[in-house]
């Protein structure tokens, strides 16, 4: 099979099926290796948060991550879905409908920041009212930031850029 034809990643390789097979072993040992460190570092965090922040605290450090986690992966609507189908379906236009795809983003999260600062409180409780700016920051940081890198992934992946450091 002649991967060029599908994947433009491909087509200044050299020639020889050597290079390919190489490639995607070492695509895969980059992927496997990626994933045990991520394994491996949540188990660490994990027990340091379990000894450090025992019981009662560890709820907390819960509903300060999972509120923003949930409304950063709600509130994009499937703008970057739609962003990777319009930019692998035609080539005129990217400049645009990226920038639209950015602002539709930034907008977004701003409504999903204000709302995760309005139900913070409630989900913190009055117990955990001393940890509401630091929940309020995290909101306002994570989920804006998490719109943007989600749209600017969705646009290499429409023109087939998996690999971030290939220059073209």
């Amino acid at each position: 099979h002649n991967l060029s034809v599908y994947l433009p990643a491909f087509q200044t390789a050299p020639k020889g099926e050597g290079y390919l097979r190489s490639l995607l072993q070492n695509a895969w040992f980059s992927t496997f290796s990626t994933s045990g460190a991520i394994l491996l570092c949540g188990l660490a965090t994990g027990v340091m948060s379990a000894r450090l922040l025992h019981a009662d605290g560890r709820g907390a450090l819960a509903a300060i991550i999972l509120w923003p986690t949930l409304l950063a992966g709600v509130v994009p609507l499937g703008i970057s879905e739609a962003l990777t189908q319009r930019i692998s379906a035609k080539r005129d236009g990217q400049e645009e409908a990226l920038s639209t795809a950015l602002i539709l983003s930034v907008g977004f999260a701003a409504v999903a920041s204000v709302a995760g600062c309005v139900i913070l409180p409630f989900v913190l409780g009055h117990e955990h009212a001393q940890l509401f700016p630091l929940a309020a920051l995290y909101t306002v940081l994570f989920i804006p930031v998490t719109a943007l890198t989600l749209v600017l992934y969705s646009f290499d992946h429409g023109q087939l850029r998996f690999w971030r450091s290939e220059e073209r």
